[in-house]
């Protein structure tokens, strides 16, 4: 058992924080938080990207995601809408960008 713990450590300690991360930050959703700082955050400067983005879509995509992450599905498409609004509106763009998803 000491074998297995000693060749695994840095998986066990790696998923120990993520979770511990996730608890403490990511699902405190008060005001005054640090997930609502760094969201805030986040969305000040998609907004100078993108001036009509709302603040509510960004921030609905954004709780769904993190809802989902345990679910083990590729999110890749989710976030790519959610830090690039018009990601699914240029058809050429698209295709190349998952030609390449594809490939590489």
């Amino acid at each position: 058992m000491l074998n297995y713990f000693k060749k695994n450590k840095n998986k066990i300690l790696n998923l120990s924080l993520k979770k511990i991360y996730r608890h403490f930050f990511l699902n405190d959703k008060k005001f005054t938080s640090y997930y609502s700082y760094l969201k805030g955050f986040i969305f000040e400067f998609l907004q100078a990207k993108y001036p009509h983005y709302k603040k509510e879509d960004f921030e609905k995509k954004l709780d769904k995601l993190i809802s989902e992450a345990d679910d083990y599905k590729d999110l890749s498409g989710e976030l790519n809408v959610l830090f690039d609004p018009k990601f699914n509106e240029d058809l050429e763009f698209h295709y190349k960008y998952h030609e390449n998803y594809i490939f590489f």
